[in-house]
């Protein structure tokens, strides 16, 4: 479903250059404004090896663009008052009956504390519970990488997932400051002890069938895995090759249903779910959160103190919500839009935003390791603002 209206061909041109200088070897890319699509094309391969283009029904591994959908599930449970955000999560997972932490230390460089607050489902919405993924340089990160918790979904159960992360202390004091890293996952565990269900399936249930997202899921069958896009890294040499570690054999349904990195899903799917945010909970007579329980999730929940440890390079300009950046200062960002944009990215460079101001959607489809969003989505969206009213 090729489109390009007058005023986005060279959009079109930066896909075309991003595959023909060696940026990415497949990319696909989307934009909605008031309902229509004013932008979608398609460049390069999702099979390097067997030269099979990127199409519109290419299936992608999303990874962390997996937050915003357990969160909307999460906020379903919310709205229905199952929890508060400043229910301690032990109320639901026993696993973190008691909250400890690693403080620093100057003289032994860290030593563990009790904390005065409970770790809260809000801590875990706001990415400042202290659960880092294992690539950050933090004393807990050491205990994760010893079990070999996986980032992105597989043969590792959700209560062991639970367990393990319960039992190490917290790698800050809860609420202290932002670090990326499990809280969604435990976000997810937290959604399967209320309801009875695996989080895949509640997903399917409530948002995915609702919608229509008939190719997103934790796993595939046969048909959907002949679309899956590879994974591509560069070697030593310069050359595309697939990024074999990334993968997980999507015909399984895995035993860790990852709710911050494990879903699959196809553009024009994902492009459902952000017309549903943007339309403040709704698509298509499909109701599944409030307007307001949307702008909830979009406003900036991180304090000052919080934020300065958020803003690194990459993320400058932006706030965090509930499981979405949020623009707050386009200045810092380097965007020539307005504040209030939002969505998130995944590990292999997919990204979307909605932005309310203009009544639009955007999506950039990758699958390229590191994935470094920012280097497609800065060009890419520069223009997009370029030709919008």
């Amino acid at each position: 479903m090729k489109r390009i209206i007058e005023g986005f061909s060279y959009s079109a041109e930066l896909l075309k250059r991003f595959t023909c200088s060696g940026v990415a070897v497949g990319v696909a890319a989307m934009v909605m404004k008031k309902g229509e699509t004013v932008f979608c094309d398609y460049s390069g391969y999702a099979d390097l090896a067997n030269r099979i283009p990127v199409g519109e029904d290419t299936i992608y591994r999303i990874f962390s663009m997996t937050k915003p959908v357990t969160v909307v599930a999460l906020l379903k449970l919310y709205e229905q008052g199952y929890f508060r955000m400043f229910d301690p999560v032990s109320k639901f997972l026993p696993q973190f009956g008691e909250t400890r932490y690693y403080h620093p230390n100057s003289f032994s460089g860290f030593e563990v504390r009790k904390s005065d607050i409970p770790l809260e489902i809000g801590h875990l919405f706001t990415m400042t519970a202290g659960l880092p993924y294992p690539v950050a340089k933090y004393p807990s990160c050491a205990r994760y990488k010893e079990v070999d918790i996986p980032p992105y979904g597989g043969d590792f159960p959700m209560e062991k997932l639970l367990e393990e992360l319960g039992a190490e202390p917290l790698s800050c004091a809860p609420g202290s400051r932002f670090l990326y890293g499990y809280g969604t996952d435990v976000l997810g565990g937290v959604l399967e002890a209320i309801t009875g269900m695996r989080l895949g399936d509640f997903m399917r249930r409530e948002i995915f069938e609702p919608l229509g997202m008939k190719d997103t899921g934790f796993y595939l069958n046969e048909e959907q895995a002949s679309r899956l896009s590879g994974i591509y890294e560069k070697g030593e040499d310069g050359a595309w090759r697939e990024a074999v570690s990334y993968m997980r054999p999507p015909l399984v349904r895995p035993s860790f249903e990852s709710g911050g990195a494990g879903l699959y899903s196809t553009m024009q799917d994902y492009n459902i779910f952000a017309q549903m945010l943007l339309k403040g909970g709704s698509y298509e007579g499909a109701r599944i959160l409030g307007r307001n329980t949307v702008r909830f999730m979009s406003s900036n929940h991180l304090t000052p103190a919080q934020l300065a440890a958020h803003s690194t390079q990459k993320q400058r300009g932006y706030g965090y919500g509930l499981g979405v950046r949020v623009l707050t200062d386009p200045a810092q960002a380097g965007l020539n839009c307005l504040p209030g944009e939002f969505g998130w990215s995944g590990a292999a460079g997919t990204w979307f935003c909605v932005d309310p101001n203009f009544d639009m959607t955007a999506l950039l489809m990758v699958q390229r390791i590191p994935g470094d969003s920012l280097e497609l989505s800065l060009p890419f969206m520069a223009g997009i603002y370029a030709n919008l009213d």
